[in-house]
């Protein structure tokens, strides 16, 4: 299972390793890749649930679609 989520807000390389370790905390994600460039984290794994990656990324301040 692979998706993609749009993130703005992002600015620096630290928020890309901090959307990529919120994601990872969810049950089912094997793989976060997060891009300044695409305003995106590309999720990788099995059985997670995208609303739950969605609401960790927005407690860390950034818009997630």
């Amino acid at each position: 299972m692979k998706t993609e989520i749009k993130v703005e807000g992002m600015k620096c390389k630290n928020c890309v390793k901090h959307v990529e370790d919120a994601c990872l905390t969810v049950n089912g994600v094997k793989k976060a890749k997060a891009s300044l460039d695409a305003k995106n984290v590309i999720i990788t794994g099995d059985g997670y649930n995208v609303d739950e990656i969605k609401s960790k990324i927005v407690e860390l301040g950034f818009s997630a679609e």
